[in-house]
């Protein structure tokens, strides 16, 4: 069985687009280029700390864990 992460998906559902998301990370103090995260969009992937940071700042701010087993393809 081969599993794989639909980062794509992931990305898409919970800050719909690159500059929203460029956005959110700078409001965390993040410094990070928009061309940085559209790549990650155009990709479909992202390097494994900023995945781990994007899940850390959600836990923080909503107060609850994310639910990403949903995208597992």
């Amino acid at each position: 069985m081969h599993l794989h992460f639909d980062t794509q998906t992931f990305l898409t559902d919970r800050w719909g687009d690159a500059k929203h998301l460029t956005g959110w990370l700078r409001s965390y103090g993040c410094d990070i280029e928009f061309a940085t995260v559209n790549q990650w969009f155009r990709r479909g992937r992202l390097p494994s700390q900023w995945g781990m940071t994007l899940l850390a700042l959600t836990e923080l701010e909503t107060g609850e864990r994310l639910s990403v087993s949903k995208y597992l393809t």
